[in-house]
């Protein structure tokens, strides 16, 4: 692909499609047409804003980044050009130069080889995974390539110009359809088997500092310890015993988010326990919220011990016993609590020792980056949904911009996402679900004592 470039040879195609010989043309046409070009970088004249215009919208399919555009396009350059200086030298002739600078202007759009847009560096021929770029790139080209709708301006009828949307519109509707899609069903992908792992990091005769509300004994945490962790405040001088959310924690350190007390200040023999709270088995994904209400205890063999879920209610009574008497043990109870981004959970009793128990969470859902060549927020998905998702974010965009076709796209996307839908999320229907398939048909033959469903051999 060679850059496109104002030539000897585009120029002589302007000056004889308006009707002059370059040789013998006017000081005052060749000042109008090209600034009196003879060589070297275009400096002036209508091919220089024709030339500008053309370039712009090139980069506009490249995301703005590379200078070039293709040389394929100069049939567009010497039409818009001659367009421009026609105003001038032909008025006469507008209506003609019009329609020929439109015809060059969808062939140039229309032909355009998709697989020389940048949009997905290094990806020869054009990318099919589902990434954040090539879902760019889908719903600009269709815009850019659906013709305009006719219609009559000022008693003339005309052809509405192509849709041009701005790339923060395109990226809010990619969002937009992906988290709607993520949200709409209980898909099997967004629950996670894990296990949780309670690490409590106890420290006695710590040192509190109450104008940063930090807590210090040395070694006595972990930089792994995650905000919005509950810190057990247990005893001390001055210190008020309760619960507490960690800001941030060191290996020396832990601040909190409020004050222990104005009194423990300075105070050197401050007990306190802060639990960290970790999901083995999420390495590629973050923990969003608990999917089971019960979890088991993995160090556990013959009583089946559980982890159990209570409302604050309930919970209040146990934290209550856990401040006045600082009950330790093996937690028999839990919160959890969201903030933003930050995860809290509560136990009771405070823990004793490192446990383990097995459970299931849901993970976050897609987190969209801009410009994003990674398949993470997308890949999940199965591949039947992606021409759907790829429609419905022109179907959005085009909405955007008041194109009807968009209304159209978006409510055929609708039907085809809840075409599709069962035969993924609705596990209770083994006969349509692909995800768990009832083969023998016997799996309503058997049910444990859990009440979880299975087939028998």
């Amino acid at each position: 692909m060679a850059t496109l470039a104002y030539t000897s040879a585009i120029q002589t195609r302007i000056y004889s499609r308006l009707g002059y010989a370059l040789s013998t043309a006017e000081a005052r046409v060749k000042t109008l047409i090209d600034g009196t070009w003879t060589s070297g970088a275009l400096s002036g004249g209508c091919a220089l804003d024709a030339l500008t215009h053309v370039q712009q919208l090139g980069q506009y399919f490249w995301l703005g980044t590379p200078t070039t555009v293709p040389s394929e396009w100069e049939s567009w350059l010497v039409a818009r050009t001659v367009l421009m200086a026609g105003q001038v030298l032909h008025p006469d002739r507008i209506a003609l130069y019009e329609e020929e600078n439109a015809r060059a202007e969808m062939a140039a759009l229309d032909a355009f080889n998709r697989n020389l847009i940048t949009y997905d560096p290094g990806s020869t021929p054009e990318a099919t995974t589902l990434t954040i770029q090539n879902l760019r790139y889908y719903a600009v080209s269709g815009c850019v390539r659906r013709p305009g709708r006719w219609e009559t301006v000022e008693g003339a009828r005309r052809q509405r110009p192509r849709q041009w949307p701005d790339y923060v519109q395109v990226d809010s509707c990619i969002h937009e359809v992906i988290v709607d899609l993520w949200n709409r069903a209980h898909w099997p992908f967004k629950k996670r088997a894990t296990t949780l792992r309670i690490t409590p990091y106890a420290a006695t005769g710590a040192t509190y500092t109450e104008s940063t509300k930090t807590i210090t004994k040395t070694s006595g945490f972990a930089t792994t310890i995650p905000a919005g962790s509950v810190a057990y405040v247990t005893s001390g001088t001055g210190a008020t015993v309760g619960e507490y959310q960690v800001a941030s924690a060191t290996a020396d350190t832990v601040v909190l988010t409020t004050s222990i007390g104005s009194a423990a200040d300075g105070q050197t023999d401050i007990a306190v326990t802060v639990v960290a709270v970790s999901h083995d088995g999420l390495a590629s994904e973050s923990f969003h919220s608990v999917a089971t209400r019960e979890w088991r205890y993995a160090d556990s063999s013959g009583d089946l011990a559980k982890l159990q879920w209570v409302d604050d209610t309930d919970m209040a009574a146990w934290r209550a016993r856990i401040q006045n008497g600082a009950d330790t043990g093996r937690p028999r109870y839990f919160t959890f609590e969201t903030n933003g981004t930050t995860k809290a959970w509560r136990f009771s009793c405070i823990p004793d020792a490192t446990y383990y128990a097995k459970g299931a969470v849901y993970v976050t859902g897609p987190t969209l980056t801009t410009l994003s060549a990674t398949t993470t927020a997308m890949a999940r998905f199965p591949a039947e949904f992606h021409p759907t998702i790829k429609n419905r974010v022109l179907g959005k965009v085009l909405t955007l911009m008041g194109d009807p076709l968009g209304d159209k796209l978006v409510r055929d996307t609708d039907n085809q996402i809840e075409e599709l839908l069962p035969r993924y999320c609705d596990v209770g229907r083994q006969d349509d679900t692909q995800e768990v398939r009832d083969v023998n048909g016997d799996f309503r033959d058997f049910q444990d004592l859990d009440g979880v469903m299975g087939g028998r051999l």
